[in-house]
């Protein structure tokens, strides 16, 4: 996932601060695998058996993160205290 020569979190971290991921939990998430495009998240492709975690927040375009992307993405929105977990 990570080819950048920032740390996957960091990267994270600048599109969450730059407005490129949103602040808000979806309400649905469903799951796919890759098909070549790239993760929202860290920018890197999403290849084909890859999980993806697909959602859409209205207002807004739909985003496709790999898995650990996604988890490193909500895990910023509860440590911002945008989010908590049932």
């Amino acid at each position: 996932m990570s080819t950048g020569d920032a740390p996957l979190i960091d990267r994270i971290r600048q599109k969450f601060d730059a407005g490129a991921l949103p602040r808000e939990h979806p309400k649905n998430i469903w799951g796919s695998y890759g098909v070549g495009d790239a993760c929202n998240g860290c920018g890197d492709p999403m290849r084909r058996g890859q999980g993806v975690l697909e959602f859409d927040i209205a207002g807004q375009p739909a985003y496709r993160l790999h898995s650990g992307c996604y988890g490193l993405w909500e895990g910023e929105l509860i440590r911002r205290g945008l989010f908590k977990p049932q």
